[in-house]
């Protein structure tokens, strides 16, 4: 009886682990959203002002965010500072996370194809742009986790109750 008592409820706690984990999952994109957008912003200032090299202003907007982020940008400039022969787009693009869903991945690329190559305006203004569409991607994020996260997490513990009553 105890051992089916103990089953009973790890099924349940593994159903409501698995519901919580999903809901984890929107919780990051919106953080790696909120990461890149700041990133950008500290890249459109740097290159407002100061007009710093590539590697540098990688190097700078990565001080501002937490990892994944900054690891990522961080690689992108120690790999332009050790002569790196691929082209920078195909640098960049490695280091964009798969956790985005495809339009956020295209901002970024779409980025990582004037860095560097444009002149500081055009590249400002695209920092801009990029910006302005990963917030309204970092807002429609936010808004899926409001509706789904508690959703996914409720139906978690639902699943491990069902499969309780089910096997028990």
């Amino acid at each position: 009886m105890t051992a089916r008592l103990a089953g009973a409820a790890l099924t349940l706690l593994a159903g409501t682990l698995l519901g919580v984990q999903a809901a984890a999952g929107l919780r990051q994109r919106v953080r790696l959203l909120t990461d890149w957008e700041a990133a950008l912003r500290v890249m459109e200032a740097e290159l407002s002002f100061r007009l710093p090299p590539l590697p540098e202003l990688l190097d700078r907007s990565a001080a501002a965010v937490r990892p994944p982020v900054s690891e990522a940008l961080c690689r992108c400039g120690e790999a332009l500072r050790r002569g790196e022969p691929r082209p920078f787009l195909l640098l960049w693009r490695e280091q964009i996370q798969p956790q985005l869903c495809r339009e956020e991945r295209d901002v970024l690329e779409e980025l990582g194809s004037i860095l560097g190559r444009c002149a500081a305006p055009e590249q400002v203004q695209a920092l801009k742009n990029a910006c302005t569409r990963l917030g309204d991607c970092r807002e429609r994020a936010r808004q899926e986790l409001e509706q789904k996260g508690r959703l996914r997490c409720v139906l978690g513990t639902a699943a491990g109750l069902l499969t309780v009553l089910v096997l028990f």
